[in-house]
């Protein structure tokens, strides 16, 4: 049996402390780049998360007065708190000077440059970013390499323009519904209720024409190529005619039938029953008409009895979508 001498031997034994020291530092760096860095990435994402929501939160309070921009604020950081990350909730600093590296930062987004740019303005303020830091404690980079703790940061930015009106449509129904009935039933009731065109004085649909009185004639070329008079705009005034008008309702009837468009069961729910005298087919019932309709301002009177009429009226319209499915 061979001896190994006594000092080549402590030589391998020290070889083998070297080399399992370079290897346990090789094992350090890449677990702190396993382990570390991907606890960095996932709290980065978890933060941006939450800076999206809270930063959606805020622009929609905006309105362009300081009640809206200090709202915004308030939803910016509530949301946020509601978070948790890193065994802990995201708190944002108000930032009520608007500081531009502040955590909720007010402003406008400008398109041109692709850019955020702070502002106190709050009448043009459209934008809210927000902005969020953590510091996190490491577990193997501070053996690997020194370093004890790094950063996960976030920003995010949300857009809502100034509220403006709805502007104008070039294509619109020639029908108009009185916004008191929005007042007075549920969005399920709504979509139940069955609009009537009653020239004795009760009555919850009209006939609409921008500044003049709708016509048999002016109606059905309306639905015909949905471009009689132009564009409607909100606060435009309209005159109603709550007659029947059978030559309308028959035109109505027929685009009915030749759309290409079906009644959605599943976003409107059961589809109602088909009238006894109708202008749509049997065959073709359940199809759908789709467009812009008029809601005017009848008065507080209208939807309770006292408004329906034969005559005239001039009101200010919004615009909305209508689905009709009989005439």
């Amino acid at each position: 049996m061979r001896k190994v001498p006594l000092s080549l031997a402590r030589r391998r034994e020290g070889s083998y402390a070297v080399i399992f020291a370079i290897t346990l530092v090789v094992l350090l760096g890449f677990a702190a780049i396993t382990i570390d860095v991907g606890y960095q990435r996932v709290v980065r994402n978890q933060l941006e998360n939450i800076t999206d929501a809270s930063a959606h939160a805020g622009a929609h309070s905006l309105d362009g007065t300081n009640v809206g921009a200090t709202a915004a604020r308030t939803a910016a950081q509530l949301v946020a708190s509601e978070n948790h990350v890193a065994d802990g909730v995201v708190t944002l600093d108000l930032n009520t000077g608007n500081a531009v590296n502040g955590d909720i930062v007010l402003g406008t987004w400008d398109f041109d440059a692709g850019e955020f740019v702070a502002s106190a303005d709050v009448s043009v303020v459209n934008t809210v970013q927000v902005r969020s830091n953590l510091e996190l404690s490491t577990f193997f980079a501070q053996p690997a390499f020194g370093r004890a703790a790094m950063s996960a940061q976030a920003v995010s930015y949300a857009y809502k323009p100034v509220a403006e009106g709805a502007g104008e449509v070039t294509c619109f129904l020639p029908i108009a519904i009185a916004d008191c009935m929005f007042d007075l039933y549920s969005e399920e009731e709504l979509q139940s209720i069955n609009l009537a065109l009653n020239p004795a004085g009760v009555d919850n649909v009209g006939w609409a024409r921008p500044d003049a009185t709708p016509n048999a004639s002016w109606v059905r070329s309306q639905i015909q190529n949905c471009q009689g008079d132009g564009a409607l705009a909100v606060g435009d005034s309209v005159g109603l005619n709550n007659g029947v008008i059978t030559s309308a309702l028959s035109e109505l009837g027929s685009a009915i039938n030749s759309s290409s468009t079906t009644w959605d069961t599943a976003a409107w729910g059961t589809i109602p029953g088909q009238a006894t005298r109708s202008d749509v087919s049997k065959s073709n019932y359940g199809k759908t008409l789709e467009g812009v309709i008029v809601i005017f301002d009848g008065g507080p009177d209208y939807c309770t009895g006292k408004g329906g009429s034969s005559t005239a009226r001039r009101s200010s319209p919004a615009s909305s979508s209508a689905r009709c499915t009989t005439s």
